[in-house]
Formats: structure tokens, sequence, C-alpha cells
């Protein structure tokens, strides 16, 4: 965990992995002791631009924590969060909105007014960014929906050549998408 919140994501992905398996072997899954472990799972797969299996890490660490803990138990918001920044890199804004609401409300069930300010203002950048760039650029409604097509070469095709710096930006995470998309 300590590497993945210095962002060496790429050292703390192994040690991560094995962490699951421990704890899935000392707890089971259906443990807060394993939802955790997948929680900084998702954090690694998402630091090095792995986001499908963030995202289903973070899912299964959600449907643990939410079948233990109250429906607006505190400890559901950095999870919650977690799935809302995975689904934004994926480019699906609305339902990363979705994700930071759920979070706000968890938050203002759980903690008055100038209790735990940080948390809270970081919840209220992430709605105001998503909720930006949903009416931006428009959002898939499902996560089944692609939001780029697969583009088709035509005759043969051009090369296409794109450059990026490969950060945590989302035009980076469109570049990648972009070269996903392209056939071979």
């Amino acid at each position: 965990e300590t590497l993945c919140s210095m962002e060496n994501n790429s050292d703390a992905l192994p040690l991560s992995l094995h962490a699951v398996h421990v704890r899935k072997l000392e707890f089971g899954i259906r443990h807060p002791a394993f939802a955790h472990a997948l929680s900084v799972l998702s954090k690694c797969y998402q630091g090095i631009h792995r986001s499908s299996e963030a995202f289903e890490c973070i899912q299964w660490c959600l449907d643990i924590c939410e079948a233990i803990f109250s429906a607006n138990h505190a400890n559901l918001i950095p999870n919650v969060l977690a799935k809302g920044d995975i689904l934004h890199s994926l480019g699906y804004f609305e339902k990363a909105a979705e994700c930071y609401r759920k979070a706000k409300d968890i938050h203002t069930t759980n903690f008055i007014t100038g209790q735990n300010d940080l948390q809270l203002e970081e919840i209220q950048k992430k709605l105001t960014h998503a909720t930006m760039a949903t009416s931006n650029k428009g959002c898939s409604s499902t996560l089944n929906e692609q939001p780029y097509q697969r583009w088709k070469k035509k005759d043969g095709g051009d090369p296409v050549i794109i450059i990026t710096d490969i950060g945590r930006d989302i035009d980076d995470a469109i570049a990648f998408m972009e070269l996903a998309s392209l056939e071979r």
C-alpha cells in the first residue's frame, strides 16, 4: 500500500497480488481484509493504466464492503471514489459522477460540517470535473458500450502516429484508447 501511495505501482503490483492471495487464504473472500487488499490492487492496476483490471478489483471490493457494512458506512467512501476515478479514466464520466455523488452523500451522512473537510473538497472537485467532462464530451450509459469505436483500415490503410507524454491526463487515456482501437 505504501509503494502504491508513493506512485511506485509497478513495484507494488506483485506485492499487492501476493497480499490478495494471502488474505484470500487467511480470511476468505468475504472478509474486509480481503476487500482492502483488492482495493490496493485496484490502485496498483489503475496506476499502471490497466483500468479494466482495476475496475474488476474495485467492484469486487465494493461488493464485499456493501454486504458487510451498512449502506452509508464511511469506510465505503475511498472505494467509491476509486471506482469513480477508474470510470472517469475509462471515459465513463456520467457513471463517475454518480460515484462521486454517492461518496458525497455518504460523507454528508457520516460527518458534521467542518469535519473531514479535505475529503469533501476532494469529492466535490472530482464531481465537478466529471460533470464538466460529461457536458463537454458526452458519455456512454453503460460499461458495455464503447465510447471509442474501432477504426477500420481502407485499402491497406495509412500509418498513424500518436504522440503523448504518457501521464495521467485524460488526453493520454484517449491516446491509449485510440492506439488500442487501431487494427494491425
